[in-house]
């Protein structure tokens, strides 16, 4: 399972973004996190987080992966095709 967060500071843009991917028994395996210093808002940076979720479970070689997030509008993107489905493309 690869849960990803994020924080995002409006007054700012800067945010913090991490992940953490762990076995089935709830062990850590790995988890990495970034500092984002220019996002527009927190769902961008929520959509940061799950890319570097992404990355870190390719770079540990996991191939079949449950995704874990709060952010309900980054979830609802990613059932209806992902962010480059308007443009006529569903995969990042």
């Amino acid at each position: 399972m690869v849960n990803f967060d994020a924080a995002f500071n409006e007054g700012n843009g800067c945010s913090s973004v991490g992940a953490i991917i762990r076995d089935f028994s709830g062990g850590a395996l790995a988890a990495a996190h970034n500092f984002v210093p220019h996002l527009i808002n927190a769902p961008m940076a929520e959509a940061y987080a799950l890319k570097k979720g992404l990355m870190l479970a390719q770079y540990i070689g996991c191939n079949r992966l449950i995704m874990q997030s709060n952010c309900m509008e980054v979830v609802q993107t990613m059932e209806n095709g992902g962010f480059l489905s308007d443009f006529g493309s569903s995969t990042i």
